[in-house]
C-alpha cells in the first residue's frame, strides 16, 4: 500500500471517528526503539493477530470464493455484513 492511499484510509476511517494505527518501522538496521515505541508496536501486533483470526473466519464461508455475478454488485456489501453477523454469533475470537 502506498502513502497517498494509507493517508486516503486514514481519512476514511476518521470519518467514521476512529483511527488507524500502524506499527512503527525503523528507517535502518542500526536505529532502536525507545521503550514507548517497543510498547505500542508489541500492542498493535497483539491487536493484529486478533483482527486476521477474524478475517480468516469470514473467509471460512466460502462465499467469496466463487465469481460474484455483475448482477449482483449492489449486494456485495450485503453479503460481507452477513457473513460478519454470522461470525459474531461463533465462538468469542478474545477470551478473557
Amino acid at each position: 500500500m502506498q502513502i497517498a492511499d494509507l493517508m486516503y484510509v486514514r481519512d476514511l476511517i476518521a470519518l467514521k471517528g476512529t483511527t488507524l494505527y500502524n506499527p512503527l518501522k525503523r528507517q535502518s538496521v542500526k536505529d532502536q526503539f525507545t521503550k514507548e515505541e517497543c510498547y505500542q508496536t508489541m500492542v498493535i501486533a497483539n491487536l493484529k493477530i486478533h483482527v486476521e483470526r477474524v478475517i480468516c473466519r469470514i473467509k471460512g464461508w466460502n462465499i467469496f470464493d466463487q465469481v460474484i455475478p455483475l448482477s449482483m454488485h449492489g449486494s456485495i456489501d450485503k453479503l460481507w455484513t452477513v457473513c460478519c453477523l454470522l461470525v459474531n454469533f461463533q465462538n468469542r475470537v478474545i477470551t478473557t
